[in-house]
């Protein structure tokens, strides 16, 4: 449920994290379950190192501490469906 309410355009979804001593690879978000791709940073002996993972999909990140979600609050998306009758006329 969490992962289609995540995609979805008519709602919005706050996440609050808390951060955990997991290290390791990362296979998919823990928020919508997509798959994350490695941030990396080149060290100044020229080899490449893992700092981090980004969701595809939504706009969940992590360093290699790990932040794990820990409250989801889902709202309602506001849409006006078309102009005020009050307001200013053209």
């Amino acid at each position: 449920m969490r992962a289609l309410l995540a995609s979805s355009s008519k709602v919005t979804l706050e996440v609050r994290y808390a951060l955990r001593d997991r290290r390791g690879p990362l296979n998919c978000c823990p928020v919508c379950f997509a798959p994350v791709r490695p941030r990396q940073n080149e060290t100044l002996w020229g080899d490449s190192v893992i700092v981090g993972y980004r969701c595809t999909s939504c706009a969940f990140w992590t360093p290699i501490r790990r932040r794990v979600p820990a409250q989801y609050t889902f709202r309602a998306a506001f849409r006006p469906s078309s102009p005020s009758p009050d307001g200013p006329s053209g």
